[in-house]
């Protein structure tokens, strides 16, 4: 009996093992298949988020530096207009355009224009050719002969913005006769607002490089410059004299956020070993409670010792050998067991 019982013992021991082993196994493998697809779909997900922010940052970029290109395009074909007709162009360019903050004219790179003119009265007579931060954008401009969108940049109100510079020639399409220049100031700030910037995840931290159009070459003009150290991702937004680089990383979280990802990158594992650890315990609950209900039916319940069933197994196993059987009977033992067995029972 004693070796029945360790064998036993062993049997459900080697049973126990290869169940966790293979719980182990089976959890780890759609452990690391849910991650992969998680972060496949994470990641088309964010890139789909992203490329939708690109192209709305290029189309109002574009549409509002466009949109001013109209007075730059009247001059040209109408040099003989006035101040007064300049400004009602003007006026209608900035309410169709909800960013631009005013438009220029400048006559031999001389500012003689601007609408709207309050707030801007010191800006007038500028001669951009006494201002090297500007000049720059204006010569490009004109030897590009086209749009040059410079910035951004702070200005002095406080606010980031972004100017684009359009030459302005008197005899197109040859342009030989430079006459000046048309420049419209943009809010980059509300400009990226309205495209949605602030609409990213509060687990990733955003980025923009790209000042004058310089892309991974230029300055940071938003976010931080760590992001762009290995990021996650990056879209490039394609503007009129280059490109800005949008770039996206997985910002720090604090202990609770820490925690809360944990659990999430783990939640198969979490799931699995509970189930798991649920069937092994159930297993062995009824293992115990077989193994309680088979000594109770081959034991006597009051003296606990073997009783007639547990007999008879066992000359059913001894049934191919020879044995004896001596039974021993007690006079009027039933009266006795049967009294002290009622008392026990009660």
């Amino acid at each position: 009996m004693q070796i029945h019982s360790t064998r036993s013992k062993l049997m459900l021991l080697l049973v126990t093992t290869g169940y966790l082993l293979f719980s182990f196994v089976i959890i780890e493998y759609l452990h690391s298949n849910y991650l992969r697809n998680a972060e496949a779909d994470n990641y088309q997900r964010l890139s789909g988020r992203l490329s939708l922010l690109r192209a709305k940052i290029e189309a109002l970029v574009n549409s509002e530096v466009f949109l001013s290109d109209s007075l730059s395009t009247l001059i040209t074909f109408a040099p003989e207009s006035t101040l007064a007709q300049w400004e009602q162009v003007a006026m209608q360019l900035k309410n169709k355009g909800p960013h631009i903050l005013n438009i220029g004219v400048a006559p031999n790179d001389v500012l003689s224009f601007i609408y709207p003119l309050e707030g801007n009265e010191r800006a007038m007579g500028l001669d951009f050719r006494d201002n090297p931060a500007q000049w720059d954008s204006v010569q490009q401009a004109r030897v590009m002969q086209k749009i040059f969108i410079q910035g951004p940049f702070k200005l002095i109100q406080g606010n980031k913005a972004i100017i684009g510079r359009m030459p302005i020639f008197s005899d197109p399409p040859f342009n030989h006769q430079y006459w000046g220049h048309c420049s419209v100031v943009i809010n980059i700030e509300s400009l990226l607002l309205d495209a949605g910037i602030k609409d990213i995840d509060s687990n990733l931290e955003l980025a923009i490089r790209g000042v004058d159009g310089k892309g991974s070459h230029g300055d940071i003009f938003y976010g931080k410059d760590i992001v762009f150290d290995k990021p996650l991702m990056t879209e490039e937004v394609h503007i009129l004299n280059g490109s800005w680089i949008i770039g996206l990383k997985q910002a720090k979280q604090n202990s609770t956020g820490e925690i809360t990802s944990w659990a999430k990158h783990n939640m198969i594992r979490l799931i699995g070993f509970a189930v798991a650890i649920s069937f092994l315990l159930s297993f062995i609950a009824i293992l115990q409670a077989y193994r309680l209900a088979n000594r109770a039916s081959l034991h006597d319940a009051l003296t606990h010792l073997p009783n007639r069933r547990f007999a008879m197994s066992i000359l059913e196993q001894l049934q191919q050998g020879s044995f004896s059987i001596i039974s021993i009977d007690l006079n009027r033992f039933k009266i006795i067991n049967d009294t002290i067995y009622i008392k026990y029972v009660i």
